[in-house]
């Protein structure tokens, strides 16, 4: 863990100047994705510009919620049922929040913490999406499970707003916008300026990511007999592949070493005929375990194993 005591400068000279406050940030080890390029560029995610996102190109623009309010405490992540205290801690006062859309999807939701331009973001936690995301402080966070929780909830439940301020104690204390794409749980980055100052706080919701896709030609795998495959971009990264004779299986993935890493999957098996024609392939399998079958009825000559090696920002 690193662990860092950041100085944001107050106004106020002379010798009766207070020293000042302090924000506390307690970085943990980054989860792999998560690294410059490998997700959202968050210099350029509330930068008005068109897009291209899956097939199609959406306007991307930003949105300003207000000032959102925190007295001196830690930050929360999360929703009115399970917020979770991030390991930043603020001092009291009232922070400009805004988010970023993309068409009509929320891409990300940032607080500006002090002035100044981040240049460099690093993995601070991890915030639950029961469909929207909030942030707030523990005073917040403790109100919620009362009368602002449900409110919140309700509110969602409507689908009116894309994003807002809400009140658990005290107006503005409590930051809310739908997340993303849906459920789920989503990364929260501290954006740092040129001299290693906090400046803002980021919850980036996967939009603005566009998958890379690879290919290894297994031959004919299907003439094979039971045997481990090197397949370059799988196998160095601790996933096991495998032929395999098993009821109706013939190639078996096992990536229960790296079940965490998002920046891999989508696995699709491609089955070509003797002409190198496209078959169609069919994949089974559940939890960390993989298999596929092949293609009945006709004789396949060659396989191809497709995935998605890693994440790009667009």
């Amino acid at each position: 863990m690193r662990h860092l005591l950041l100085l944001l400068l107050l106004g106020g000279c002379g010798p009766e100047a207070a020293a000042p406050p302090s924000v506390e940030i307690t970085l943990p080890d980054a989860p792999p994705g998560t690294g410059e390029g490998q997700r959202t560029d968050f210099a350029r995610a509330f930068t008005p510009r068109p897009v291209v996102l899956g097939e199609g190109q959406v306007l991307l623009s930003t949105r300003v919620l207000g000032e959102f309010r925190l007295g001196d405490e830690s930050l929360c992540a999360g929703t009115p049922e399970a917020c979770e205290v991030l390991p930043i801690s603020l001092i009291a006062g009232q922070y400009p929040v805004e988010i970023a859309v993309a068409g009509e999807v929320v891409a990300a939701l940032r607080v500006r913490i002090a002035s100044g331009t981040a240049v460099r973001w690093d993995f601070v936690g991890s915030a639950g999406s029961d469909g929207h995301v909030l942030l707030c402080g523990e005073a917040a966070r403790d109100a919620l499970a009362g009368g602002p929780g449900r409110d919140i909830a309700v509110r969602n439940q409507a689908g009116l707003d894309a994003a807002y301020l809400h009140e658990a104690v005290e107006p503005g204390d409590v930051a809310v916008c739908a997340s993303g794409y849906g459920e789920g749980a989503y990364d929260v980055f501290v954006g740092f300026d040129s001299e290693g100052t906090a400046v803002e706080v980021v919850v980036d919701f996967g939009v603005l990511v566009r998958p890379v896709e690879a290919a290894h030609d297994l031959g004919d795998l299907l003439a094979m007999g039971e045997q481990a495959l090197e397949v370059p971009g799988l196998t160095d990264r601790g996933i096991k592949v495998a032929r395999v004779h098993a009821e109706d299986a013939v190639l078996a993935l096992d990536f229960a070493a790296v079940i965490t890493d998002p920046t891999i999957g989508g696995y699709e098996l491609q089955w070509y005929d003797e002409r190198g024609e496209p078959l169609f392939g069919r994949s089974q399998g559940f939890g960390s375990k993989l298999t596929f079958s092949a293609p009945r009825g006709v004789r396949a000559a060659r396989a191809e194993l497709r995935w998605v090696a890693r994440l790009e920002p667009v």
